[in-house]
């Protein structure tokens, strides 16, 4: 029983294998195909499971690759590059910054030195002037004390003749009387000196006064004068250029006079010959002009096909201007076949001209 439970299976893959092939198999050769068959089925199976497995767990769970130590020096080193920048950036601005307040410092410093020397300046004028009154009191003083020391010594002198008079006694009134009379005449004379001086005083300051007036009109003078030869020199300098400018154009005249004088005999010998276009041609001329002797004009002009369109204007339209006809030349210029060119002139010269119109002819 147990026999047959371990190897049924196994006798049933013979049987089975005897039944298709017809041949006899015994219970060993059975027991080899069956493990044969689940050697090459199940095997793969497990293998292959096996590596699904796997793939299922990579996808679920990849493993983190651990940098290198290579990779993280350049991170690091790509941080430090960028901190470095940033370092760079702001000790260039700084820079900047320490030059712009250092300039706006020197600015500062050239404007409170010209302010301090120009202080100074006037500072030195004034101690100057200081100076210089302080003088003018000492001397105003020195006078008045020689004036009170005169005063004084006449103050005694007069006490001594009071004295003298109040012992003489008869002829006490009279002296007083003198005395009186000489005290009003020196009071007198120190009030006429101390005017004198103030007189002396102010003509010295209206003689100062005059003298700068005279000195500033000499120097306005001297400054007109260099003036109006600065001026003298530019109109010598812009009449010799303008006297090169009339040479120039007198020259120009007289070459416009003799190509004139050329193209009236050109044009005349043209009009003989039948060879206006050649005139055209020789001279780079785009119209001519001709008057006849009943005040008429003849207006010639060349267009891009080297053809010369003639006008006959009348004495009334001589006003006229010759940008018309250089329009109409233009409309009639994009005209190929001369047959049609009078019929598209009398289209074109009715825009600009009502009434009698001008004669037309081509030469071509």
């Amino acid at each position: 029983m147990d026999l047959e439970a371990e190897i049924g299976p196994v006798k049933y893959v013979a049987e089975l294998i005897a039944d298709i092939t017809g041949a006899e198999f015994d219970i060993s050769q059975a027991v080899r195909i069956v493990i044969v068959i689940l050697i090459f089925v199940f095997d793969p199976l497990a293998i292959l499971l096996v590596i699904a497995a796997n793939i299922s767990i990579s996808k679920h769970f990849p493993e983190k690759k651990k940098p290198s130590s290579l990779t993280r020096a350049e991170e690091d080193f790509g941080k430090e590059e960028k901190k470095l920048e940033l370092k760079t950036k702001e000790l260039k601005n700084k820079r900047v910054e320490l030059k712009s307040s250092s300039e706006k410092l020197e600015e500062e410093i050239s404007l409170k030195e010209a302010a301090y020397a120009k202080n100074k300046k006037d500072l030195s004028k004034i101690e100057e002037d200081i100076k210089a009154s302080k003088g003018k009191l000492a001397a105003i003083d020195s006078k008045i004390k020689n004036k009170e020391e005169k005063l004084s010594a006449t103050e005694d002198s007069l006490n001594k003749t009071l004295a003298k008079m109040e012992n003489a006694g008869d002829d006490l009134a009279e002296k007083e009387i003198q005395i009186n009379k000489k005290k009003l005449e020196l009071e007198k004379k120190s009030s006429e000196n101390i005017a004198a001086e103030a007189e002396l005083a102010a003509q010295a300051r209206g003689i100062m006064e005059e003298k700068d007036k005279y000195n500033s009109q000499i120097n306005d003078v001297k400054t007109t004068l260099e003036t109006l030869k600065e001026d003298k020199n530019n109109k010598k300098e812009e009449v010799s250029a303008l006297e090169s400018k009339l040479e120039n154009l007198e020259s120009a005249i007289s070459t416009q006079r003799s190509l004139i004088s050329s193209l009236r005999d050109t044009y005349a010998e043209a009009s003989k010959s039948g060879s206006l276009k050649d005139v055209f041609k020789s001279h780079g001329l785009s119209e001519l002009v001709k008057m006849t002797d009943d005040g008429a004009k003849i207006l010639s002009i060349k267009d891009s096909r080297d053809r010369v369109h003639q006008f006959i204007i009348p004495k009334e339209f001589n006003t006229l201007a010759h940008s018309y006809f250089h329009k109409i030349v233009e409309s009639l210029d994009k005209v190929i076949d001369t047959d049609d060119l009078p019929h598209e002139y009398a289209i074109e010269v009715t825009k600009y001209i009502r009434g009698q119109r001008p004669q037309y002819n081509c030469l071509t």
